[in-house]
């Protein structure tokens, strides 16, 4: 089995380095990457597998992200790259995994006159290539097989292209298992702390109330956390003319520039809290209220110094806290596992492996199949991290645009390798 891992494209973003606008301002056009996308991927590949942030909705409106898109998805067709597409969201397309679940568990219920079911939030993916393995490449198992050639198409993605390719989404881990090996493959923003936070909070707040075992489970994860996930992701490129302030407060943010945002802080403490605060002008406690809001205003300002950003950063997976994050999804993921073998026919000797390997996109900054630096250990097993890096320019210290780097990932023949871009 041949097949290629990479993510983060972030189609509809203008700093795309494999889709670009063309001059004229009016649709897309190939963008100055994809001659190196397509040397790296190579050709036939029986699975091309995206993870998350393809489709960038926290950018861009669903019709510029799907416009890039189809441009891209249909060169890929035309030049023969995979024959099939393995999908898995991100945070930036995270609506994806909504509207899957949506469609599946309550429009088509409701269509075919039954009543809704429950999401199931967490899918995972299995591509088995053992030796004589009972299940035997890509399989979904928590979901029914469809007839035909592709038993897991049949979605709305497939209709991205002209002549159409199948498009399986499972959502956030994939596991590929050969005879040596066992990985683990999904897109990594839960290892950052927005999209983990209510996750982390909730247990603080509620404790047994919850009413969870002693950490989540991937499907409890995915649930808890969906609120904000999905405000973030589609949420403000969706939101009309505040979409633009919200990406210019998040630049403002990342570089350091905080004069906008103190004028922003300003005039939510002028002309929202205020016109509530009733006490008059000497009133100690109108005093005190405007000390107590100063202090905060303070605050906030100073923590957003002191923010860093996961994009680009070298450091992140060396935080304690991530580290601790990663920890807890790696055991998540190890219950998953057990599940899928107790009750999923990957019984003895079929049993899928524990990960040694975890493959994942975010932060845009590569990290090649060779590189062994980058590991931690988990109850007695060592694990290594890869990275895919990302396919967008951003501008470097003199404002020049500089492409930082992306890893793919080939898996041909039972063995792994990267390629960095």
């Amino acid at each position: 089995m041949k097949l290629a891992i990479l993510s983060d494209f972030h189609f509809g973003d203008p700093m795309c380095g494999l889709v670009t606008e063309k001059t004229s301002g009016t649709g897309y056009k190939i963008g100055s990457k994809y001659t190196q996308f397509k040397k790296s991927v190579g050709t036939g590949n029986k699975y091309l597998i995206l993870l998350g942030d393809i489709f960038d909705f926290s950018i861009a409106g669903y019709a510029e992200s799907y416009q890039s898109a189809q441009v891209f998805f249909n060169k890929i067709v035309d030049d023969g790259i995979a024959e099939e597409i393995i999908y898995v969201p991100g945070n930036h397309d995270f609506e994806f995994w909504h509207w899957i679940e949506n469609d599946v568990n309550v429009v088509k219920q409701i269509q075919n006159g039954n009543p809704p079911r429950n999401f199931r939030w967490s899918v995972p993916g299995v591509i088995d290539c053992r030796t004589g393995a009972g299940k035997g490449g890509f399989y979904l198992p928590l979901v029914s097989r469809q007839t035909g050639s592709h038993p897991y198409g049949g979605l709305f993605l497939d209709n991205l292209t002209q002549n159409k390719i199948p498009f399986y989404v499972a959502y956030p881990n994939i596991y590929l298992v050969n005879d040596s090996m066992s990985i683990l493959i999904t897109h990594g923003h839960y290892l950052e702390l927005y999209w983990a936070l209510l996750g982390e909070i909730a247990p603080k707040i509620f404790e047994s109330e919850l009413n969870i075992g002693e950490f989540f489970d991937l499907t409890e994860l995915v649930a808890v956390n969906f609120p904000s996930n999905q405000i973030a992701s589609s949420g403000i490129g969706q939101s009309g003319p505040l979409s633009d302030r919200i990406r210019f407060i998040q630049r403002k943010i990342k570089d350091k520039e905080l004069a906008p945002i103190k004028k922003y802080l300003n005039n939510l403490d002028d002309k929202i809290i205020d016109p509530y605060i009733k006490y008059k002008r000497y009133d100690p406690r109108e005093l005190l209220s405007d000390k107590g809001i100063g202090y905060g205003k303070k605050k906030v300002l100073k923590m957003l110094r002191k923010l860093n950003d996961t994009r680009y950063s070298e450091e992140f997976l060396e935080d304690k806290d991530v580290i601790k994050r990663f920890k807890t999804y790696y055991l998540a993921s190890i219950a998953e596992i057990e599940n899928l073998n107790d009750n999923y026919g990957y019984n003895n000797p079929y049993d899928i492996p524990y990960p040694k390997h975890v493959i994942f996109g975010h932060t845009h900054q590569p990290i090649s199949w060779n590189d062994n630096h980058l590991k931690t250990r988990i109850e007695g097993t060592t694990v290594r991290l890869h990275n895919t890096g990302g396919w967008l320019y951003r501008n470097d210290e003199q404002g020049n645009e500089a492409f930082v780097g992306a890893e793919v990932f080939l898996f041909e023949n039972g063995q792994m390798s990267s390629v960095r871009v």
